[in-house]
């Protein structure tokens, strides 16, 4: 270990005799050690503006539903971009799109999506929204929209119910 190295602990901070500083880096010119601040971050603009999930749809009444995720981010973060959907706390995406790829469908999803649906003519945003054909019963639950890029990312939920003939709940179990 040479000398420069024993003056940092773990955190960044430079350990010399009777002073501490904290500080981004430490560059060696000539025989002195120059120190520096650390660099500033940059904050992430990842946001979601709103999340559009029908609340209520009639198993196989509607020829579509559209689940809408509308977010904004900044210039510098369009490297990086991918869009996730997420159906009730899975933890494997059931849609996923990334900015000149196409859309890829999974899971309870696969075989189900319009991927041919265009959100927005804006080409980091064209793909963000879910047209599922025909959804039935199975597809209620929780719905989460996942944006993400290299600097940061954002997620919001909602809850659909698709119900059956009998409305919520099967005659079973409803109250008389």
């Amino acid at each position: 270990m040479n000398q420069a190295e024993e003056w940092w602990d773990s955190s960044n901070i430079a350990l010399l005799p009777h002073m501490k500083f904290n500080v981004g880096r430490m560059d060696k010119v000539g025989k002195s050690f120059v120190l520096a601040p650390p660099p500033s971050p940059r904050v992430s603009a990842v946001r979601i503006n709103s999340l559009s999930v029908p609340h209520i749809v009639r198993n196989g009444t509607e020829e579509s539903v559209i689940l809408d995720c509308d977010y904004s981010i900044e210039d510098h973060e369009r490297k990086g971009l991918v869009v996730k959907w997420y159906f009730s706390n899975q933890e494997s995406p059931v849609y996923q799109w990334i900015p000149n790829s196409k859309p890829i469908s999974l899971g309870i999803l696969k075989g189900k999506l319009n991927l041919d649906y265009q959100a927005d003519v804006d080409n980091y945003k064209m793909k963000r929204a879910l047209q599922i054909i025909r959804p039935t019963t199975e597809l209620s639950g929780n719905w989460m929209c996942h944006v993400s890029t290299f600097e940061g990312e954002a997620m919001k939920a909602s809850r659909m119910v698709v119900f059956g003939k009998y409305g919520i709940m099967p005659p079973c179990c409803s109250a008389s």
